[in-house]
């Protein structure tokens, strides 16, 4: 799992004194638990790091963060004061992010300006930046980040630990997307609550505090599962009437994931959205050996060989049937 550290990594944070910390558009734990750890580290090692986010927020258990996050490079400049400042050593460093549109429209401009690091575990997108430490064997971003502070000679805050912990549960699906190569993720895991991360309060931030709407759209959702393949593959779908009566911030998609991956034969998932009257967005997961990153890749996106997604410009009948072809061949 765990792979050396680029020395050009090293060169890069050590060239700089400014970095703009960014991360992928809706942010999840790893995208914002990555950002906030290794922005923290840079500050204690005498840099500054600025928390730069294209949002937008909906999801229940990083609410809490937003307002850590500054929507511009200007707008996180101006809040440190550096507005008018010319270091003449800044950079960008992406993290959690497998390809340059997913950080926005906006930031894609601003980074233009800057070298470019980028740290992630996905194992398709489009390959980007300056400088890449790209692991796809990671569980996730915010291992790599906790792989980096222990070579720069690092011991986690108490805080920190549980940003770090918060993203790898994330994206593990508290422990469940681990199969029999997880070993050395679990000492990790390990080693982080002994540095002060709370299993328990993690657990309550990530499927807690729902609304009862969130458990409605659920079941909503659930109730028109449309088996294919023999079962194999299972589709859902989201209206985008559902969209503007929920809201995005009661989807509740690990739950539905987890849910429907326990049918029996089931091997893929297909969750199509709805986000406007002819834009769709895509998620994909898998718990064999469906290759769903690959699927994403083909259609523009990006993701892990479990979990991929990507946006789709059309109907949703249109990428249904697409996707249909796609997996009649594979599952």
């Amino acid at each position: 799992m765990l792979t050396a550290i680029p020395r050009k990594l090293r060169d890069f944070l050590e060239q700089f004194n400014t970095f703009y910390i960014l991360g992928h558009e809706e942010p999840d734990g790893d995208c914002l638990g990555s950002q906030k750890a290794i922005a923290s580290v840079l500050n204690r090692t005498g840099r500054t790091a600025l928390l730069c986010s294209p949002g937008p927020f909906f999801r229940p258990e990083v609410k809490g963060i937003e307002h850590l996050f500054a929507s511009s490079f200007r707008e996180a400049a101006a809040e440190s004061g550096m507005v008018g400042q010319n270091t003449g050593s800044e950079a960008v460093i992406i993290v959690d992010c497998s390809t340059p549109e997913r950080i926005g429209a906006g930031f894609a401009e601003e980074i233009k300006n800057y070298p470019v690091a980028v740290i992630d575990h996905h194992a398709s997108g489009e390959e980007f930046g300056d400088v890449r430490f790209v692991n796809g064997n990671s569980p996730s971003t915010t291992i790599l980040i906790y792989q980096l502070m222990k070579e720069l000679g690092l011991e986690p805050t108490p805080e920190e630990a549980e940003d770090l912990l918060f993203g790898f549960l994330t994206d593990t699906g508290y422990f469940r997307h681990l199969d029999k190569s997880g070993a050395d993720s679990m000492k990790l895991a390990a080693e982080l609550v002994g540095y002060g991360a709370s299993l328990k309060d993690l657990y309550f931030r990530m499927y807690g505090g729902r609304q009862l709407e969130s458990k409605i759209l659920t079941g909503k959702v659930l109730s028109r599962a449309v088996p294919h393949f023999g079962g194999k593959c299972i589709e859902i779908y989201e209206t985008f009437e559902e969209k503007e009566a929920f809201g995005a911030e009661n989807r509740d998609s690990d739950t539905i994931y987890s849910q429907l991956l326990g049918v029996k034969e089931c091997e893929a998932v297909i969750f199509i959205r709805e986000e406007s009257r002819d834009k769709c967005s895509v998620s994909l997961r898998s718990r064999s050996d469906v290759d769903v990153g690959a699927v994403s890749k083909s259609f523009g996106g990006g993701g892990h060989k479990r979990a991929a997604g990507f946006e789709w410009t059309g109907t949703r009948a249109e990428i249904s049937a697409k996707l249909l072809d796609v997996f009649s061949k594979i599952v």
